[in-house]
């Protein structure tokens, strides 16, 4: 790789800048630059013989770009999930209808007729709407800015104007960069054999937008960089994205590169044996000293149910509604949200399914969705979860509120779901409650629920008084070993117990194996995880003594000082669980293969 990094260029070697990313693995890969990107064509005046011929090249461009798009929605109905495969055709939809549209056309065909070329004829007018939408209040409006570029882009290849490799021409394992990728083509991401590219680089977007929406429910991450760093990138060049420390490695060390590889290998070693040994036990495991533990999985949309089978989590703890509503960017009738939940329902094989009614709360909003909007979805999702425990079986449909302050609170949606089971003729669902807020806790001795499932994210930040969503407030303040967010989860587990309430923790903490033993000394049985990370929190879980989870719990919560709470809870898992780093050391007595555990970059 080129040192022309700015004032980076004279550092030797290797070179690390932070990124944007929501991934939590490392991908190492060679580079991959796509040629999507639209610069523009020169302006020049074409001599009046020519403008015929310009004008059938503009022609013949758009009826091969409308040909195209044929090909790509049939890519996305061949290759993608449900969920994500209609909201991908109608995207392109979207797009080839705006290619189609006489008046367009007429506009271009007419700037040909006067002299420009039709690549810049398309340059100029798709490019000031592309201007005017992105100057626009709406972020729907904004949004569609994207898809505006992307119509330009297909017209412009099918010109020759711009040549090169795509996200179709991209080797499996690679890293394309690009500056954008086009909603449309996510369809490439994945193949005939599953997800063939795992990450990417870009320099525009956002968490929130539909290309990195449907890429996180594909599990594919995208880093986020300078625009002038991307432009610097070269075919062929070793890239380590670091998604949990937010970081990429350009052109890394030896050291480095085996670093990084050596853990990799050695994850995927440990990963595929503790999915061998997930996929022998049906959700329940129990400790070393005989206590049962349930490890339930966390998903966002119904391709998310095979991978949740595939690693025998107890049923779903978390269906997370809301990232249905960001994919469709609008309203949902009661018909299809019943249809989605019927699917993931009577696909998921063991347990239940808990549906969590929309959170618009923090990173989840949506500002295209005001509080009656919300109110409707609410009402339309209980009605939803409702017809399918009537079809299905009440034993196999749960309905969560979220942010949930007190137990007044949660019986105003009680009285909503009752009153909309008597209207319908069929018995209701006793709802549970998300703790996620220090009121609550508080209250949860009144509370009629049926279940109680701590969301630890909100709850932290809520306890401790910090932004979650201000990076740096987070990382300075983020602090789940805090006595006082011990003391909520322990006064949760002991109200649950008590009153016979099932509990369990659904935030990040129930798919973190670092803090597992401090949930299982506060008395919770019963986690939510990532499907991903079912597998290792089977494994803490069995190799954990919950007696002695409970001595060092009793210990934590009466440290004041947030280092040696650390050093005390990472010595106890080094001890007693064989992890490092939130790595399971594979050569522990837990009857894995004896392997050294690899060392940490």
């Amino acid at each position: 790789m080129r040192q022309t990094f700015g004032a980076m260029a004279a550092l030797p070697g290797e070179i690390t800048i932070p990124c944007e990313t929501r991934s939590e693995t490392v991908i190492i890969g060679p580079a991959f630059i796509l040629s999507d990107v639209v610069t523009e064509p020169p302006l020049h005046v074409v001599p009046e013989a020519d403008r015929e011929t310009e004008r059938d090249n503009f022609r013949a461009a758009v009826f091969r770009s409308t040909y195209a798009y044929t090909e790509r929605i049939k890519q996305a109905a061949d290759n993608l999930p449900i969920n994500i495969r209609e909201e991908v055709e109608e995207m392109l939809q979207v797009e080839m209808m705006m290619l189609q549209d006489p008046g367009m056309r007429k506009k271009i065909e007419d700037e040909i007729a006067a002299g420009k070329s039709a690549a810049r004829a398309s340059y100029d007018f798709f490019s000031n709407y592309t201007k005017f939408l992105r100057q626009a209040t709406n972020a729907k409006m904004r949004g569609m800015a994207e898809a505006v570029e992307s119509v330009l882009l297909a017209v412009l290849q099918q010109l020759g104007h711009v040549t090169g490799p795509t996200l179709a021409d991209a080797p499996d394992g690679s890293i394309p960069v690009t500056p954008y990728l086009p909603v449309g083509m996510t369809s490439f991401l994945r193949g005939a054999e599953g997800i063939r590219i795992h990450g990417m680089i870009n320099s525009r977007g956002t968490d929130e937008d539909h290309t990195n929406i449907v890429a996180r429910g594909l599990g594919v991450g995208i880093a986020r960089i300078d625009e002038n760093t991307l432009k610097q990138i070269e075919n062929g060049d070793i890239v380590i994205v670091d998604g949990p420390n937010k970081k990429i490695i350009f052109n890394p060390a030896a050291t480095t590169f085996e670093s990084y590889s050596a853990k990799s290998q050695a994850d995927i070693s440990t990963q595929r044996a503790l999915l061998k040994k997930a996929q022998g036990d049906d959700g329940i495991v129990r400790t070393r000293n005989g206590d049962e533990v349930k490890v339930a999985a966390n998903i966002s949309c119904s391709d998310d149910v095979d991978g949740t089978n595939a690693v025998n989590a107890a049923g779903i703890g978390l269906y997370r509604t809301e990232l249905e509503l960001q994919r469709a960017n609008s309203m949902i009738s009661e018909d299809k949200w019943h249809d989605m939940f019927f699917d993931v329902v009577s696909r998921t094989q063991r347990g239940n399914v808990i549906i969590r009614t929309v959170d618009f709360d923090g990173d989840k909003a949506n500002d295209s969705f005001d509080s009656q909007d919300i109110e409707k979805i609410v009402w339309r999702q209980m009605n939803a979860a409702l017809r399918v425990a009537d079809e299905i079986g009440y034993d196999r449909v749960g309905v969560m509120i979220p942010v949930v302050t007190s137990a007044a609170h949660l019986k105003t949606f009680q009285d909503v779901m009752d009153k909309e089971a008597a209207r319908l003729g069929i018995a209701p669902i006793k709802l549970g409650a998300m703790v996620e807020t220090k009121e609550f806790v508080c209250d949860l001795e009144n509370a009629d629920a049926a279940f109680f499932s701590l969301g630890t994210n909100d709850l932290i930040a809520d306890i401790i008084g910090f932004n979650r969503f201000d990076r740096e407030e987070r990382n300075r303040l983020h602090d789940p070993t805090d006595p006082r967010v011990l003391a909520a989860i322990a006064a949760t587990a002991a109200v649950g117990n008590a009153k016979g309430i099932p509990v369990s923790v659904c935030g990040d903490l129930g798919s973190d194996p670092r803090y597992f033993a401090l949930l299982a000394g506060a008395g919770i049985r019963s986690v939510s995880a990532g499907a991903s990370a079912v597998p290792v929190m089977k494994e803490v879980a069995r190799r954990i003594d919950t007696a002695t989870a409970k001595k060092l719990f009793g210990v934590m919560i009466a440290t004041s000082d947030r280092d040696e709470r650390l050093r005390l809870l990472d010595e106890f898992n080094a001890r007693e669980l064989g992890l490092r780093n939130r790595s399971l050391d594979s050569g522990w007595t837990s009857g894995l293969a004896t392997t050294q555990p690899a060392p940490q970059p």
